[in-house]
């Protein structure tokens, strides 16, 4: 099956890659691609088709997927500017913004094709559901043809969600936690493994303290492997992976180079030559410079860290495991949590079992996690759920939309809230202050903010049955918030959250997921204690019906 994917790019990038290497870029993302594609074992064969167009604004690309189209800027406040490493950085971003949008590879032909191998259509014979599976082992890196070999073990039929989420927490179990791999080339390989490196500059002491870091963060251990020597990269590269599926490869930094969580034209003012690194590291700005005496003292006296190029692999390998913490949640790290929860809240556990079960409470952990919301504290999750969690009714909506009073609209069953979302609702509002804490600046009680309109929030929030007129709406939507991005200047390195009602929550999330990752999406019910003031930046409208 073929498959051709466009990617356009502004014609002022293109040309200053034209001289460097233009044919360069196009191998590197195809070659990805195709490695991402035989990773997830789908039944494709994809073809790229680069074109340089005058309607994207510089330094970004738009990526075209049969009918779906989306544009991803590398960076919400902007990319820096083009410098000689352009080619690379550029073939990188395209990668990235793939791996994001993976999900969208999952057409109908492709659903058709992957279940006739599987066999299985008596089981699941929705292709709604069909694809939800398929889509599930998309987006948490597991290979298609391992799955399709325990659906056929299995004979548990699927007649509505709650059942498919359960028949999916049944082929999982027994394949332990997800897992961030990393692959090195030969050269880098024996750099990491030196054993002229100090204690604290060691591969796993890096990776340790930084996992001991996101555990705080997100409440979940990650699973680390690696690293592990590949023939395929180029020298000097490496290449993370979530389960069975390869991020972009990334390059190493030089010989005698370190990362420093500073800009590199702040660098260049006070003398040090330093280039900027577009790798995702949260909301801060880094670059790569080269080591010395002096630019030790400078940063000591200015308070910035520096990693090495051994702690510059171990912080990638977080990111990624931060970027797709759901992937970790798996039955088998569900069960063994529950086990923990039995031994002081014994009580607590059995009724989440009884009244939730361990699917749907898998399910919502993992959408959870999936939008940064840490799960560490299960006693709060477990107490927000199990005191609302019945047989579905009218009284349950009606019930949950009580539990929704921070000024927002009552719950409207008609725009289609199932009893799952309206759950992850409640957990959120339950979580309100720690969502709110994650969105503020270290010390203050200020939350920085966009609005939406008005008529923004009632075409996010209304159920469009046209097609068309939804795509529109979806467009003009991603239009005003990169014009409201492009006109606001928040401060450097500050959170920037979209503050909206529980009822636009899911479609702006949605929307926003693939080109603006880094940007939080909030509901009013969400902003904590501690959050004293809010200061809205900028309203966003709606803005043309542009691609």
């Amino acid at each position: 099956m073929r498959l051709e994917l466009g990617i356009d790019v502004s014609s002022s990038t293109w040309r200053a890659i034209a001289s460097i290497d233009r044919k360069g870029v196009e191998r590197s993302v195809t070659s990805y691609l195709s490695s991402l594609i035989d990773a997830m074992c789908l039944p494709i064969e994809a073809s790229i088709r680069f074109a340089a167009v005058d309607d994207i604004p510089p330094n970004m690309f738009r990526v075209k997927i049969e009918r779906d189209r989306f544009r991803v800027s590398p960076e919400t406040g902007g990319p820096p500017p083009l410098q000689s490493d352009t080619t690379e950085d550029l073939a990188v971003q395209i990668g990235r913004a793939l791996f994001r949008a993976r999900e969208a590879l999952i057409t109908d032909a492709v659903v058709d094709a992957v279940w006739k191998q599987w066999r299985q259509a008596v089981l699941v014979p929705g292709r709604r559901h069909r694809r939800w599976l398929i889509v599930q082992c998309v987006r948490y890196g597991w290979p298609l043809d391992e799955i399709g070999k325990t659906l056929n073990q299995r004979s548990l039929s699927v007649d509505s969600d709650a059942s498919a989420r359960k028949l999916w927490f049944e082929l999982l179990r027994g394949r332990g936690p997800g897992r961030i791999g990393l692959r090195v080339s030969k050269q880098r390989m024996e750099s990491i493994r030196s054993p002229n490196r100090a204690d604290d500059d060691r591969f796993e002491a890096n990776l340790s303290l930084l996992g001991d870091g996101l555990y705080d963060l997100l409440g979940i251990r990650i699973g680390f492997r690696g690293p592990e020597e590949s023939w395929e990269l180029d020298d000097n590269h490496f290449q993370v992976t979530l389960n069975a599926l390869p991020f972009p490869p990334c390059r190493c930094l030089d010989e005698g180079e370190i990362l420093v969580n500073e800009a590199a034209d702040i660098l260049a003012a006070h003398g040090y030559k330093a280039r900027s690194v577009r790798a995702p590291r949260g909301s801060n700005t880094f670059a790569a410079v080269h080591e010395t005496p002096d630019l030790i003292r400078w940063l000591t006296r200015h308070h910035r860290t520096r990693w090495s190029e051994v702690g510059d692999i171990a912080l990638s390998m977080v990111d990624a495991a931060r970027a797709e913490a759901g992937a970790f949640l798996t039955p088998d790290v569900l069960l063994y949590s529950l086990e923990g929860l039995d031994l002081v809240l014994p009580k607590l556990a059995a009724t989440a079992r009884n009244r939730i079960g361990e699917a749907e409470l898998a399910a919502l952990l993992q959408d959870l996690l999936r939008d940064g919301i840490g799960i560490r504290d299960q006693q709060t999750i477990l107490t927000a759920l199990t005191g609302t969690s019945v047989a579905p009714s009218v009284d349950v909506f009606s019930d949950l939309s009580r539990s929704f009073s921070f000024g927002d609209l009552p719950l409207d069953m008609s725009l289609g809230v199932t009893l799952h979302q309206a759950r992850l609702g409640l957990v959120r509002k339950f979580l309100a202050p720690q969502i709110g804490n994650r969105q503020r600046r270290f010390g203050e009680s200020t939350l920085e903010c966009l609005l939406l309109a008005r008529d923004v929030e009632v075409k996010l929030a209304g159920r469009e049955p046209n097609a068309v007129r939804r795509a529109a709406n979806a467009r003009r939507f991603l239009s005003g918030v990169r014009k409201t991005l492009a006109t606001c200047r928040p401060v450097a390195d500050s959170p920037l959250a979209v503050l909206t009602t529980r009822e636009a929550y899911l479609s702006a999330r949605a929307l926003l997921r693939l080109e603006f990752p880094r940007l939080a999406v909030m509901t009013y019910a969400t902003v904590g204690v501690g959050i004293e003031d809010i200061k809205p930046l900028a309203r966003v409208e709606l803005g043309e019906n542009v691609f």
